[in-house]
């Protein structure tokens, strides 16, 4: 009885530090979103060009890749304290940065703040990663996604609205804002740190990574694998450009909807509110079949919807009513397909690490492409036409993965398993 007390101690341990956990991942990720609304329409303004402003941007999403190749040669044997730590100090940086590029009329301050921005958030997702392997059990790791999901979500609605807020106010204030809620963020994590000191199977875990990556070998594999999982990894960056393009023109359009009341933030908060109510449903229900083809036609029906945006440039209700669909049925593609790569981490064995780091580059591949083609075109016609062109393309997209996606992925272990022997 008394080892039952003590187990069911431990799990209590465990979940709050999730929970506690997640306190500086709020308070990070909303400054994180705050300055994801701020930051193109602060470039645009300056720079007045839609193309130049998606340059400024993709450059972030480059430095991430880069850096998801380097961290685990540059950080072997570091916790998820290091990387949190590390990533919420570094971001300081960036509204610094942006401040001094507004006020100077200055790119290269912007291109540093793009910099900054792709090396600390991809010090945060190591240390989310990090930080749910080395604290918990395998049986609970949807719980905790679903806690620190949940979380980035809210961010992500509330993080426009300060945005829109604080372009009304000076410079020097919105920046002294910023840093605050980063140093929120600090705060917490130092707490977090002081209340759970380093544990025994954390110790254990950092002992298992000390092979040296070949960046190379890495690449190789890359590309062993592509050809066998093309469609999951097809379906990843699509998602991701879809929000990619909310991200990089949504407040601008809202912008130029002159809504008043300050609502420019309208289009973006609008596009994350459905992604939090689709994410919860799927939540409440255990999908063990046909996971490809439910979220390759929710990608369909999400595309589909955007197609006549171009068609209600004058009808501000509408608009919002075919965003709002759009993102419903966008909501279930991510949980649905990181379900997938799911299923073929469990298959993959010992060789699945090549998986994981090909499935987080689907992300820095969108948003590395997604600002300048959306800037280039937006830039060559409008913001409304843009969105019909992506509906269009996306609808095309999803199509071809619903004819061409076999109705089982086969994984090329034999190939991994020759290229780990040279």
């Amino acid at each position: 009885m008394r080892a039952l007390h003590l187990f069911s101690k431990e799990k209590k341990v465990i979940r709050n530090t999730v929970l506690l956990f997640s306190y500086p991942i709020f308070f990070i990720y909303l400054a994180d979103s705050t300055l994801s609304y701020i930051f193109p329409i602060a470039i645009e303004n300056i720079v007045n060009s839609n193309t130049i402003m998606g340059l400024i941007l993709s450059a972030s999403s480059l430095v991430g890749l880069i850096c998801d190749f380097l961290f685990p040669q540059l950080f072997k044997n570091r916790t998820w304290r290091f990387y949190l730590v590390s990533g919420i100090l570094l971001s300081l940086l960036f509204p610094i940065s942006l401040s001094l590029g507004t006020q100077f009329l200055l790119i290269p301050f912007f291109l540093i703040a793009s910099f900054i921005w792709g090396i600390y958030f991809e010090l945060l997702l190591f240390s989310e990663q990090t930080f749910v392997v080395d604290t918990d059990d395998k049986e609970n790791f949807s719980k905790d996604w679903g806690i620190l999901y949940f979380s980035y979500q809210l961010t992500a609605i509330l993080g426009p609205i300060i945005g829109s807020i604080l372009l009304l106010q000076l410079l020097l204030t919105s920046t002294l804002i910023l840093v605050f809620i980063q140093l929120l963020a600090l705060i917490f994590a130092l707490i977090l740190i002081y209340r759970f000191p380093l544990r025994g199977s954390e110790r254990v875990a950092k002992s298992r990574i000390k092979e040296t990556i070949n960046i190379l070998k890495e690449a190789k594999s890359w590309e062993v694998l592509s050809f066998r999982v093309w469609p999951v990894i097809t379906m990843g960056i699509s998602i991701s450009f879809i929000s990619a393009i909310y991200w990089t023109i949504g407040g601008l359009l809202g912008q130029s909807l002159n809504i008043g009341f300050e609502m420019d933030w309208v289009i973006v908060v609008l596009y994350n509110i459905p992604l939090l109510i689709g994410s919860y449903l799927l939540s409440r229900f255990s999908i063990k079949r046909y996971k490809k083809r439910l979220s390759q036609i929710s990608l369909l029906l999400a595309s589909l919807t955007l197609i006549p945006f171009i068609l209600f440039k004058d009808n501000l209700s509408i608009l919002l009513l075919i965003i709002f669909i759009s993102s419903f049925f966008l909501s279930f593609t991510h949980p649905l397909n990181e379900a997938v790569y799911s299923d073929l981490l469990e298959r993959m064995g010992k060789d699945k690490g090549y998986l994981v780091g090909l499935a987080r580059s689907n992300s820095s591949i969108a948003f590395i492409l997604a600002p300048i083609l959306v800037g280039i075109v937006s830039d060559s016609t409008d913001y409304y036409t843009t969105f019909t062109i992506a509906g269009i393309f996306f609808s095309i997209v999803a199509i071809l993965l619903l004819i061409f996606t076999p109705r089982k992925i086969k994984l090329p272990q034999r190939d991994l398993e020759e290229l780990n022997l040279h």
